[in-house]
């Protein structure tokens, strides 16, 4: 009989595993990014990403993601992998990151004394990432203090003046917002 049409066929199979998986961590979020690995034979038609502990979301697009509905201060470990015509490929090497925020407002407290100004606050949530650094702000901007934990003396002011003080708590994702302002007036005792 007459000869058939040839036909050809390729043979394909999962894809590679996924390689440089990298995470940033940032405010309730981490972001993935990825290099895509070898196809073999059948286009990749997706990307799976697994979280654990298993919490936040996050839809893929061509290779990163951000994985969002993440509580900061967590220690979240991911992995990614790549699925095409013929199944899931294995698994990349995992990754972790936590998510975190710049800390909260402190509460900030002023007691006056002679040309000096005792202020005391309470540390804010640190939302994940631990306080490194106070700033204390003077205005009019006279005086100074170096932050001792939750304390300082702002020394070096003009008695019978009003003062203005702010503090602000700064981690590794940044400078919070400032305290509400307090005020005082340093002032001697009285001869």
């Amino acid at each position: 009989g007459p000869a058939s049409d040839q036909v050809t066929a390729t043979p394909a199979a999962v894809p590679d595993k996924p390689t440089g998986l990298s995470a940033t961590s940032g405010d309730g979020q981490v972001e993935l990014s990825w290099t895509a690995p070898a196809d073999n034979g059948s286009s990749i038609t997706g990307y799976t990403v697994t979280v654990s502990p298993p919490d936040g979301t996050c839809t893929p697009v061509a290779t990163s993601c951000t994985v969002v509905g993440l509580n900061n201060g967590t220690v979240y470990t991911f992995d990614v992998l790549a699925t095409n015509g013929v199944g899931d490929g294995p698994a990349s090497d995992q990754v972790t990151a936590t998510p975190a925020a710049v800390p909260d407002k402190p509460s900030l407290t002023a007691t006056p004394g002679n040309q000096q100004v005792e202020l005391s606050w309470t540390a804010p949530a640190d939302n994940g990432s631990s306080i490194t650094d106070y700033t204390v702000t003077v205005s009019p901007p006279h005086g100074n203090c170096t932050p001792v934990v939750t304390s300082c003396t702002v020394v070096g002011l003009n008695n019978g003046t009003e003062y203005t003080f702010t503090v602000t708590a700064t981690n590794a994702n940044g400078d919070g917002p400032a305290s509400d302002q307090v005020t005082a007036t340093p002032a001697a005792v009285p001869d």
